[in-house]
């Protein structure tokens, strides 16, 4: 990896927090290679490693889990903090029993489940809970006093395919979370205790959750109604001092959104007083990008880098690239003088 205008050795260690919590391997217990279709169901998970009072450490792979409605509901696991669950047919009822029965369990990861699924979280102890690649039908932090990090990461809802929302995530007592992501505006359906977050949302104390200071975002910066839904979802957490942002394309643009546009919504109180680090993955270079980009440097009292990850390769249009970048560049900063910096990856 390349890095020009910027020093590595200075860049805020956070900003890679959601990348590197999201991407490190995970060992799970793999299954054997599946027979020829008609594969059979996963095994059901054997009774008694359902209760281990030593157990503080367990990942399981390709399961499907034991019927807990026919288990008590005592603790069995008195002792479990990590919980990993990869390829498991779960159901709504077996996570609720998971963090009934693991009442010190600090951290939970669900990779790759099919089964629909409600998640509820309602922990006195849980500090992280992950969903990754999952049929995830809704998140909901319902009773969660400890929960510092919440990741919602490519996972998908049946819903999408009628182009409407994806998976709702509902946060409704969670006072010490600092670290939200990857949310994805006009996409999943965001809830704040009663109130569902519509575009034109505006702030008010039972709309935002204060105590958030990073936050990661996947974003279409082509789709308006994604964008039209960013100011909205960035007001729910008025002190995000790093935000991270990765750009996606689309095949699919519905039209550009200019300047004006931010213009007409600010001021936005997590930028304009907090924000100190923006990162934006994926850069294109796109005119919707560089409008947010210049909104972003225009207002940000306190800003500190603005960092744009571009792949290595030939961008479609270099001339109009380079005069956007030094729109950009002359931009009057709030902050005082240009944040830019630039990190050049290779594409995967």
């Amino acid at each position: 990896m390349r890095r020009h205008g910027l020093d590595p050795g200075k860049l805020d260690a956070r900003q890679d927090t959601v990348p590197r919590l999201l991407y490190d391997s995970i060992p799970i217990r793999r299954s054997p290679p599946p027979p020829p279709s008609p594969a059979p169901p996963p095994p059901r998970a054997p009774r008694k490693p359902t209760s281990c009072a030593s157990l503080r450490r367990l990942y399981l792979g390709a399961w499907r889990f034991v019927d807990t409605a026919t288990l008590p509901r005592g603790v069995c696991f008195p002792n479990l903090q990590e919980l990993v669950l990869g390829a498991v047919d779960l159901e709504d009822r077996d996570l609720d029993f998971l963090l009934t029965v693991c009442p010190v369990l600090d951290a939970l990861a669900v990779i790759g489940d099919l089964h629909p699924l409600h998640a509820r979280i309602a922990s006195h102890s849980l500090r992280s809970a992950q969903f990754c690649l999952s049929f995830l039908i809704e998140v909901a932090v319902e009773d969660a006093p400890s929960l510092e990090r919440l990741f919602v990461w490519r996972c998908w809802d049946r819903r999408r395919s009628a182009r409407k929302l994806g998976t709702r995530i509902k946060i409704d007592n969670a006072p010490r979370l600092s670290i939200v992501g990857y949310l994805e505006p006009g996409v999943h359906e965001l809830q704040i205790g009663k109130t569902i977050i519509k575009s034109g949302t505006m702030p008010c104390p039972k709309t935002v959750i204060p105590t958030v200071q990073m936050l990661a975002l996947h974003l279409h910066f082509r789709v308006q109604n994604e964008v039209r839904m960013l100011p909205s979802f960035l007001r729910c957490f008025p002190n995000i001092e790093t935000l991270c942002i990765e750009s996606e394309m689309t095949c699919e643009p519905t039209g550009n959104i200019n300047i004006k546009f931010w213009q007409e919504k600010a001021p936005i109180e997590c930028v304009w007083s907090h924000l100190k680090t923006l990162v934006l993955r994926e850069f294109h270079g796109e005119e919707n990008e560089v409008a947010f980009l210049k909104f972003v440097a225009e207002t940000a009292q306190v800003l500190e880098k603005m960092v744009l990850v571009m792949t290595l390769k030939e961008p479609s249009a270099p001339e109009e690239l380079a005069a956007r970048m030094k729109d950009l560049d002359s931009a009057r900063w709030a902050s005082g003088s240009s944040k830019v910096g630039w990190m050049l990856c290779s594409s995967v």
